[in-house]
């Protein structure tokens, strides 16, 4: 459902209402305000229910609502002809329409006023509600979005074509690789996702390097006369080293959830590929690199990281669990990955090394134990099993098991740095 045209179309019909000269019989004025009420209502209980949906992490993505909407929301719904209309005819009965609101009879029009008045203002409050939510958003929740939100590419194709380029190329060298980076960026530039963006400030655009950029594409490569400020844009949702492109996931999901209602799906479809694309390029060049520029983990990190997967596989895990799909979310905890984290999820990633490297006595054994009770609400494991069981499961005893005192664990039982990471948690759990 697309709340956004639904708010839209009834926002239109309050103000046909008020522009209209004269009705031709009191039954349009009855009718008009009894639809005004129902739609009223539909989308009070819709957007009701994308609010509850922030506490399920399903944020940000369902009904179509977007930050251009939020920014008319003051103007939704004036319904001010409409109000004087009924406040005249007073106490007039109903009866001949057979209104009904939730199951209830509405015996007048003072009865259908304030059935409208109320549900205005309970819309407009839970919009507000709403409004500040989204507002206030963190980066890893926008990341979130645009992981959801964004179109699914066809991989295997992408992975043929690039195989296909290797091939050709023969012995692929980093230089190759930066410049077929940057051709690939060009190319979907071209294409126009980023139109909607504002307009860059000059500083922006001495700042973008573009000609560095441009020294790398194909000698006879054409862009368009505007390019300079396509790339000034596309540099706030990505960073260019001169070396390595990285694409900001949380502010592609910025820029996606402020335009998506003008965004086609043919861009949508292009930002998700140059994702794609590039995600190939830098495994590629992780490959041509030396262990010590490719490893994101300094060596003592590595024998920490290392412990923790070695725990992971000693695990009964249970669908969609296993021990592949819990190194795996370690690794994106860890920062131990060829997409490394930023933003949001960096610093709280940076959170729970700090809780891995400090602190008295074996830091190790403390965080896999509170991770488990965070794994345990999850139900990967068999509900038969105690806590001393869990221990025991991955320790070989049950001694220090300090999670919780008694019970079985849950993530509310987790230590409260712990529960500070829990959007990196719950986004990259199995």
């Amino acid at each position: 459902m697309n709340l956004r045209k639904i708010i839209l179309r009834l926002d239109a019909a309050s103000k046909a209402y008020n522009t209209r000269e004269d009705f031709e019989n009191d039954d349009n004025i009855f009718l008009a305000g009894y639809g005004i009420l129902l739609n009223t209502y539909h989308c009070y209980e819709s957007i009701d229910q994308y609010s509850k949906s922030f506490a399920n992490g399903e944020q940000l993505a369902p009904l179509g609502l977007d930050l251009q909407l939020f920014a008319c929301k003051d103007k939704l719904l004036n319904c001010h002809r409409l109000f004087d209309d009924l406040k005249v005819m007073g106490d007039k009965r109903l009866d001949k329409y057979g209104f009904k609101f939730n199951g209830n009879p509405i015996p007048t029009s003072s009865d259908l006023l304030i059935l409208i008045e109320e549900n205005i203002g309970k819309f407009r409050n839970q919009f507000d509600e709403v409004y500040n939510r989204v507002l206030h958003a963190s980066d890893a929740e926008y990341e979130k979005f645009y992981r959801d939100f964004s179109l699914r590419v066809d991989i295997e194709q992408l992975k043929l074509e690039f195989d296909i380029w290797k091939m050709n190329r023969g012995d692929i060298t980093m230089e190759d690789l930066v410049e077929k980076q940057v051709l690939e960026v060009a190319n979907i530039l071209k294409s126009g996702p980023l139109r909607f963006g504002h307009a860059p400030t000059k500083r922006e655009l001495n700042q973008s390097k573009l000609d560095a950029f441009c020294n790398l594409l194909p000698d006879g490569y054409t862009l368009p006369a505007d390019f300079d400020k396509t790339f000034a844009k596309f540099l706030r949702n990505a960073t260019w080293d001169g070396y390595v492109v990285k694409i900001n996931r949380a502010q592609y999901g910025r820029y996606i959830f402020c335009e998506k209602h003008r965004l086609t799906l043919t861009d949508l479809r292009n930002l998700a590929t140059l994702d794609a694309i590039l995600q190939l390029i830098h495994r590629e060049m992780a490959k041509l690199m030396p262990d010590d520029e490719c490893n994101n983990l300094t060596p003592a990190r590595r024998e920490i990281a290392n412990k923790l997967y070695s725990l992971a596989e000693r695990g009964e895990w249970i669908r969609p669990a296993s021990s592949d799909a819990i190194k795996r979310m370690l690794s994106r905890l860890m920062n131990d990955c060829d997409d490394p984290l930023v933003g949001e999820e960096l610093k709280m990633s940076e959170m729970f090394w700090s809780m891995l490297e400090s602190g008295r006595s074996d830091r190790v054994r403390i965080v896999w134990l509170n991770l488990v009770g965070f794994f345990d609400d999850m139900g990967y494991f068999n509900p038969s099993l105690g806590s001393p069981a869990l221990c025991s499961m991955f320790y070989g005893n049950d001694e220090g098991y300090t999670n919780i005192d008694k019970g079985r664990p849950t993530k509310d039982s987790m230590h409260k740095n712990l529960k500070s990471i829990l959007p990196l948690l719950q986004k990259y759990k199995p």
